[in-house]
């Protein structure tokens, strides 16, 4: 807090007593440092070294502003309302800790919130329920914080805050099953989910969703630079960082790999279900609808002008009307046949991509190296002792094992996961692409189908 940072830092004096706002800039720098492991509010060169310009970001820092840094000495504070991407929190979490932080780390006593604001901002989001969404058009992990009395309507504007998806466009499957959910519902009786089995969120709409992914930094910016100098205290701290940038990385990978499963586990399960209405935004259950309709339609065409009738003008006019209904029917048939081909395609594409992710066994390499890491570490002991020439170089064989395996981490992850990652979004792209063109096909199909309909009703009406 600025106040206490002029009286114990800058030495300077003061008569005013240290407030609540005090004890309540402490416990936000907290929060800050334990959700991104960084402090919100830096100086170049760090505060220690740059104590004017720290106190300066403190006591100028703009209303919601949760986080100051100067990256160039004598530059401008970059002020920051959002918590970076490094931060392993859920955008859901976020949306709820930020307005905290906002009104914890302030200055002006008339403005920063009291101790009662604080317990009833912090336990309001003790006591909410979390319910965990995939969006299978954007790619993207979402986790949802409502309370548990909320109902479905809460939800799903929740969602919409989250995806930009409307709700009136949400569609949601669960474990292969489609997963209505009614207006008035409660979220404590939604099921249960998990980040590994959450509920997958489809957009109903025509125009197709931009893919999102994970998004990450770069773990390679984590580790640390080995010198070719030997320094046991320097290579002890840098066992250790590296040591903490391969678990980060090894974390990572884990959630490019459950992001692949989940992209090919969630449009199997599309492609498998079978809503009530083709409307509903179906694409297979659609095919079938309508072949069953194409069905009922030609019998009815039979049954309105037997082949080989003969009759008045007026049935003859009947007669080109039901053949022109006949050709069009065909026409929308074999169209169907043909989605219905390119979907069976994009289907077992789907099962054998599933059946590579369980098969995937590079993680397991990756697991490895992160296992000869404690082992590293403990090699280097952090005594500023002087070493003898043998000491010395076995200190340098192990600096070099160091840097090798990170380089080796670092190598699997880019080369591997984050390629096979990639690949994996560029044809789940594609496909949702596919699919979409598919339904929109579908859609007109079934208008031109309902159209024959009328049709062959009008006929059959002329002929009684």
């Amino acid at each position: 807090h600025p106040d206490v940072y002029e009286r114990a830092v800058l030495r300077k004096p003061q008569q005013k007593a240290f407030g609540v706002t005090v004890d309540l800039w402490s416990i936000g720098v907290t929060f800050y440092h334990a959700a991104t492991g960084c402090l919100p509010f830096v100086p170049f060169g760090g505060p220690r070294r740059n104590k004017e310009i720290m106190y300066k970001i403190t006591t100028e820092k703009p209303r919601g502003a949760i986080a100051g840094v100067q990256r160039q000495e004598n530059g401008s504070i970059e002020w920051s309302y959002e918590l970076p991407i490094t931060c392993r929190l859920s955008a859901g979490l976020k949306d709820q800790l930020i307005p905290i932080l906002a009104n914890i780390l302030e200055v002006d006593q008339e403005k920063c919130w009291g101790f009662d604001q604080f317990f009833a901002g912090t336990n309001d989001i003790l006591h909410r329920i979390v319910v965990d969404v995939f969006s299978l058009q954007q790619a993207s992990s979402h986790r949802v914080y409502i309370h548990s009395y909320n109902t479905t309507t809460k939800f799903l504007d929740a969602v919409f805050k989250q995806t930009n998806i409307v709700p009136h466009h949400q569609e949601y499957f669960f474990e292969g099953h489609l997963y209505e959910l009614d207006p008035n519902l409660q979220a404590h009786n939604f099921c249960r989910t998990t980040e590994s089995s959450p509920l997958t969120l489809l957009s109903t709409s025509e125009q197709p969703e931009d893919v999102v992914g994970v998004r990450y930094r770069d773990p390679a910016l984590e580790f640390p630079k080995f010198t070719p100098k030997v320094d046991v205290v320097a290579d002890c701290s840098s066992a250790k960082s590296a040591l903490g940038a391969a678990y980060q990385t090894l974390r990572l990978g884990r959630a490019l790999r459950s992001g692949r499963e989940l992209l090919a586990r969630g449009l199997h399960w599309k492609s498998l279900c079978s809503p009530r209405s083709p409307a509903r935004g179906g694409f297979l259950p659609l095919d079938r609808f309508s072949c069953r309709k194409i069905h009922f339609l030609s019998s009815l065409r039979y049954e309105a002008a037997p082949a080989g009738s003969r009759g008045p003008a007026g049935v003859e006019v009947v007669e080109t009307r039901l053949q022109r209904v006949d050709e069009e029917l065909s026409q929308c048939s074999h169209s169907i046949f043909d989605f219905q081909g390119a979907l069976d395609g994009i289907l077992a594409e789907l099962v054998k991509d599933r059946q590579q992710v369980h098969e995937d066994k590079r993680f397991v390499v990756e697991a490895l190296c992160l296992l000869a890491g404690p082992v590293l570490v403990e090699q280097f002991p952090c005594q500023a002792q002087p070493l003898v020439p043998p000491h010395t170089r076995r200190a340098r064989r192990e600096q070099l094992n160091l840097g090798n395996l990170a380089k080796k981490v670092v190598s699997i992850f880019q080369n591997e996961c984050v390629q096979q990652y990639q690949e994996a979004l560029a044809l789940h792209s594609s496909r949702m692409r596919k699919v979409c063109e598919i339904k929109k096909h579908l859609k007109r199909l079934s208008n031109r189908i309902s159209a024959c309909s009328v049709e062959m009703m009008e006929c059959q009406d002329c002929m009684q």
